[in-house]
This record gives C-alpha cells, sequence and structure tokens, in this order.
C-alpha cells in the first residue's frame, strides 16, 4: 500500500482514535460476555420465543 504521509499530526489523530476505538470495541465485547455469562440459565427458555 501507497499511503501519503501528508502530516504527521492527522496520523497521530487517526492512530489513536483507531487505539481508542479497538480498547472501546474490547471492553464492550468482555463486558457484553461477562454479563451473559452471570444471567445464563440452564434452560434457554427466552431465546426459544
Amino acid at each position: 500500500m501507497n499511503v501519503d504521509k501528508g502530516s504527521n499530526t492527522l496520523n497521530y489523530i487517526f492512530a489513536a482514535f483507531t487505539l481508542l476505538s479497538a480498547i472501546k470495541i474490547g471492553s464492550d465485547l468482555y463486558l457484553r460476555y461477562k454479563e451473559s455469562q452471570q444471567t445464563k440459565k440452564p434452560c434457554n427458555c427466552k431465546d426459544k420465543a
């Protein structure tokens, strides 16, 4: 890939945004997984509705 290295500030802003997005998505997925583990019932009655 041939990327134009115009200004370093834009690259830093984009890198920071990407890093924060990755951290937020990871934490959301982890919290959703943790919450589903706690509220899991022996039978999946609500899933069959």
